[in-house]
């Protein structure tokens, strides 16, 4: 996959990173902000911050529909006081639901980190952080079948595509940051 960029002029609004798990969203989410000198929020630290529970507490006490209107919610309020140039993550999950696509795209320049299953496997495999993985007997099926289902709606959304599995950390961002400013 190579570096995909929209013809829309996005380049003062904040940059929100999307993809599936193990795909470096906090990783580079973090060396981006720092390349650009601007704040990064991660929409789940937000969440453990408002809500004073972990992501899996949360889960496994409000389900992933409970789990996924705080979420709404957290993305709603970030995206509402942060304006400007900031590098924003969110979860693997954030994409399911049509009113946080619409916010994303409308609101931010959209980067899609693409990351092949087998990537995202050697990445996330035993991570109990993970409620959508943990205690899956076979972790690398589930994560299949859950990239086949947010794939496309990662594509649909992207104004900018970085396959960090081809990539190193540095050269990932890099390639957003000529993306982004230029």
């Amino acid at each position: 996959m190579q570096v995909l960029v929209s013809q829309s002029n996005k380049r003062h609004q904040p940059v929100f990173l999307v993809g599936p798990m193990g795909s470096g969203k906090t990783t580079l989410g973090r060396a981006l902000s720092l390349a650009l000198q601007v704040p990064f929020i991660d929409v789940d630290e937000e969440i453990i911050k408002a809500d004073g529970r972990s992501i899996p507490q949360i889960f496994k006490e409000d389900g992933e529909a409970g789990f996924r209107d705080i979420e709404s919610r957290t993305l709603q309020a970030v995206l509402e006081r942060e304006r400007g140039l900031k590098v924003i993550s969110g979860g693997g999950g954030v994409i399911l639901r049509p009113e946080n696509r619409q916010l994303i795209v409308e609101k931010t320049t959209c980067v899609y980190l693409y990351c092949h299953v087998e990537t995202q496997f050697a990445r996330v495999a035993g991570d109990m952080n993970r409620p959508v993985i943990a205690g899956e007997k076979d972790q690398r099926a589930r994560l299949k079948a859950v990239f086949d289902i947010r794939d496309p709606f990662f594509r649909d959304m992207q104004h900018i595509a970085v396959d960090t599995g081809a990539h190193t950390l540095a050269s990932c961002v890099e390639l957003m940051r000529q993306s982004i400013l230029f």
